[in-house]
């Protein structure tokens, strides 16, 4: 039973490793028309819902996966505070860079899995469409929660396609899950967040905000 446990492990492993890098390599090559994409209206709708749904003033901000920077530079239009995103596309990052020259926003390449900041560094964590290309979705929440401050809030956007769930998961690079609601849910209360509101925002998206 042990020999098989670590088999079946091992598989897993390099399938969650195999989507990593499925995903690195689709946003690279995505990279330079991403923006000029036509369902990027409803994507850029969301991300705004998302960040006008944060309740606090001046606040310091952690944009996860924060692609060609569209959601940093919406950030800091509502606070003085730090800004930072992570990603762990390079050329998402080269294009974001571009964007928030001059804006005092701190770029870097990096995972949700193993984030490079301390723990309670932020007032605000923000991940939007991005959760479903998360290999290890309960460490990806503690991650995020673990560098939010007491009191901080985590807010995860993310599709939701209703009975399409499972067709976009096939054809999406680097797809790894579409969570529904229920999922997203339990995710943000295993992670020890509370007061956890859920909506839906541009039709085809639903924002999941916790508080630490």
């Amino acid at each position: 039973m042990a020999l098989i446990k670590l088999f079946l492990e091992k598989i897993w492993k390099n399938e969650k490793q195999s989507k990593l890098d499925e995903s690195v390599h689709y946003f690279n090559e995505w990279s330079h028309t991403y923006d000029k994409y036509l369902f990027r209206y409803f994507m850029r709708k969301s991300q705004r819902d998302s960040i006008n749904i944060i309740s606090k003033k001046n606040f310091s901000a952690l944009d996860v996966s924060c692609g060609t920077g569209e959601g940093l530079l919406m950030l800091r239009e509502k606070t003085k505070g730090k800004i930072a995103g992570v990603d762990i596309s390079e050329e998402m990052l080269k294009i974001a860079k571009k964007k928030v020259s001059g804006k005092n926003i701190e770029l870097k390449k990096g995972s949700v899995d193993k984030l490079i900041y301390d723990d309670e560094t932020f007032d605000v964590v923000i991940s939007t469409e991005a959760f479903h290309h998360y290999p290890n979705p309960e460490n990806a929440v503690k991650e995020m929660t673990r560098v939010l401050k007491k009191g901080g809030e985590l807010i995860i956007t993310d599709p939701d396609f209703l009975v399409f769930n499972r067709l976009f998961e096939k054809i999406e690079p680097g797809c790894v899950h579409i969570y529904n609601k229920r999922e997203m849910k339990n995710l943000f209360i295993q992670a020890g967040l509370n007061d956890i509101k859920q909506r839906r925002t541009a039709i085809a998206f639903f924002i999941t905000k916790g508080v630490k």
